[in-house]
């Protein structure tokens, strides 16, 4: 199942990156591609650990797309007629955090237990409570 979602936000960023005008350059586009990426990535290479909450793999992939993110664009800084940009920050950001959120709630409705219709018996010598 996790295979599929891969492939999945894999082809979502290959459609991404397909998408050009005025508002959608390739750099644009690339930037939505890597952001789709990372925060599914991030959200599936955390689903391997086993004792770690599905909330804290959404805060790790999100705060990692973010990170991520900023150093591209502290990277782009350097560069000669390059500046700091604060929409390919948003676009990588934003487009980590959907996905990571996505994964997030498919891991709560189909993957998590639920626990909250489970009834507790107790049982003393024969009784049960």
């Amino acid at each position: 199942m996790k295979k599929f979602f891969i492939i999945l936000f894999t082809l979502i960023s290959i459609q991404s990156f397909a998408q050009t005008s005025e508002w959608r350059t390739p750099d644009k586009s690339l930037h939505k591609a890597v952001g789709y990426t990372i925060g599914a990535g991030s959200y599936l290479t955390l689903s391997i650990i086993p004792n770690i909450t599905p909330e804290e793999k959404l805060i790790i992939s999100i705060a990692t797309t973010t990170l991520v993110a900023t150093s591209k664009e502290l990277l782009d800084m350097t560069e000669e007629g390059n500046k700091f940009c604060q929409i390919d920050l948003w676009k990588t950001a934003s487009r980590g955090a959907i996905s990571a959120g996505v994964l997030y709630g498919i891991d709560k409705v189909f993957f998590q237990k639920k626990r909250k219709n489970r009834k507790i018996r107790l049982s003393v010598n024969g009784y049960q409570f």
